[in-house]
């Protein structure tokens, strides 16, 4: 567990995250929207960077949104880590 805390998570994980899990679930922009319960232009623009630092709140909406924990989000940057144990 400590290999995971100490290790630095890449700045736009949880975008990363969030991409690869919509598109593999088939939705759109919109429909992450309108679950999240966001507007398409807060997805939009966190998909494009523009929005660096979501709130915690807006991170666990996403996460339900796409069927995960609200916290999920904030381990994206380490989810390989977590998923092999180290």
């Amino acid at each position: 567990m400590s290999a995971i805390m100490n290790t630095p998570a890449k700045p736009f994980a949880w975008v990363d995250w969030m991409i690869q899990e919509r598109e593999k679930q088939g939705m759109s922009q919109a429909d992450l929207s309108r679950k999240s319960r966001l507007t398409r232009t807060t997805i939009s623009d966190y998909e494009k960077r523009i929005r660096p630092n979501p709130s915690v709140k807006a991170l666990g909406q996403i996460s339900e949104a796409l069927g995960y924990p609200p916290q999920l989000p904030s381990h994206a940057g380490r989810l390989d880590q977590i998923r092999s144990g180290l």
